[in-house]
């Protein structure tokens, strides 16, 4: 049966991260098996704009154009053979590193046979997952978000800190991190306070963890002795900027 594909190609923190880990050296059939919402297509794709390439092709761009050879650029392995560059060989002998076609099937069983994506299971797998991953990794969390663009709440919000002169910053471009978690807003006076943005779509219809919702973000934030201010997108759109700087300011002032 073939592989149901979905209307659209979203990509999540999480999965993101899976294809940063996995892409260099994974074979195909193991990042499907990881990414099960994704196509090799959008893999490839997703893997480009992260600028990710395929373990022995360092030189390898999945938007190169076709003809631009015929230009003038000369071809990095342009004079090379097998016995003087160890690429070369190593591209050369495919057998040394593609695994013989019925190999997988005969001798190896998928880490997720019998799982699905949307299934609690699978979730739950990857929460883990991720858990252990940015908690071994912390660094992952910034290298995902520092090109990520604050969304229009956000940027709200960063307007509203700058005029009414407010003891808070954005960082959640990864600049700040509370073990695994990245909030989107810390306080710059040494209080530990954050606050956090909630879109209705992300922590109520995809929500399917206690820890992805509102009292579970800040239950989990005072664990590490942080408190936290949860701000809805849809009461913020309600909402004055002056009666957003008021909420803020008495955020602050409790102890």
């Amino acid at each position: 049966m073939a592989k149901s594909k979905l209307p659209y190609s979203y990509w999540t923190v999480e999965e993101i991260a899976i294809l940063q880990k996995m892409y260099s050296a994974s074979y195909q059939d193991e990042l499907l098996n990881s990414l099960p919402k994704h196509t090799w297509t959008a893999i490839k794709t997703e893997a480009g704009k992260l600028k990710l390439y395929r373990k022995g092709n360092p030189f390898h761009h999945h938007h190169v154009n076709k003809t631009s050879f015929k230009k003038g650029i000369i071809s990095w392995d342009k004079g090379l053979s097998k016995n003087t560059d160890k690429r070369v060989a190593s591209m050369g002998n495919r057998k040394n590193h593609l695994p013989n076609k019925g190999s997988f099937k005969k001798n190896r069983v998928p880490w997720n046979k019998g799982l699905h994506w949307w299934t609690d299971e699978f979730r739950k797998w990857q929460s883990e997952f991720m858990k252990k991953l940015f908690a071994e990794n912390p660094e992952i969390i910034r290298k995902i978000r520092k090109n990520e663009k604050p969304t229009a709440p956000e940027r709200k919000l960063i307007d509203i800190i700058s005029k009414y002169n407010l003891p808070y910053k954005y960082v959640g471009d990864g600049n700040f991190t509370v073990q695994h978690l990245n909030p989107d807003f810390v306080n710059i006076n040494g209080k530990k306070k954050l606050i956090e943005i909630f879109g209705d779509y992300y922590h109520t219809t995809l929500a399917t963890e206690w820890a992805d919702t509102e009292l579970g973000k800040i239950m989990i934030y005072n664990s590490f002795g942080f408190k936290c201010l949860v701000l809805w997108d849809h009461d913020m759109a309600k909402m004055t900027d002056n009666k957003i700087a008021t909420l803020i300011r008495r955020f602050d002032r409790r102890r």
